[in-house]
């Protein structure tokens, strides 16, 4: 265990894979997430500095208002019907936030994953079948933009 004199004790065994080595977990191995270090990081911190217990905090500003969301934040408007910042959001608005957003999507992404919020806006409020679940048009519609497909 010489390998893991880095590594914090663990009640049990932690396995990256069922067939690989048992270890042991490093502070690296955990996350504490949170909307605002600044509004609501303060007792977390204080707790991990009286433990001891090293971290890094790290995190941006106006998250919320960086294309790549302002880009999901429309899709989900649009298939809602809900009125946005600027009004109801279109086809022709959700391209032009897509193509705004710096993920390097190609024209027949961003028109496969417009088919896809198309056929889905369809649906909703016909059935309640699980590709209607936000986490599933969420993660449909990444793949169909040619995001990496995560299940």
């Amino acid at each position: 265990m010489d390998r893991c004199k880095d590594r914090v004790a663990a009640g049990a065994p932690y396995r990256e894979r069922p067939d690989s080595e048992p270890r042991g977990l490093a502070h690296s191995d955990f996350a504490i997430l949170l909307r605002s270090v600044r509004n609501d990081g303060g007792p977390i911190l204080s707790a991990l500095d009286a433990a001891g217990l090293p971290y890094v905090v790290i995190g941006m500003n106006e998250l919320f208002d960086t294309p790549e969301v302002q880009a999901m934040r429309a899709a989900f408007y649009y298939l809602g019907g809900f009125q946005g910042p600027g009004g109801s959001i279109s086809e022709g608005d959700m391209e032009r936030l897509l193509r705004a957003a710096p993920l390097g999507l190609g024209v027949n992404g961003i028109a496969a994953g417009l088919v896809l919020l198309r056929e889905r806006k369809a649906r909703i409020g016909q059935n309640t079948d699980a590709t209607l679940y936000l986490q599933r048009v969420y993660l449909d519609f990444l793949e169909a933009l040619g995001g990496e497909k995560k299940r």
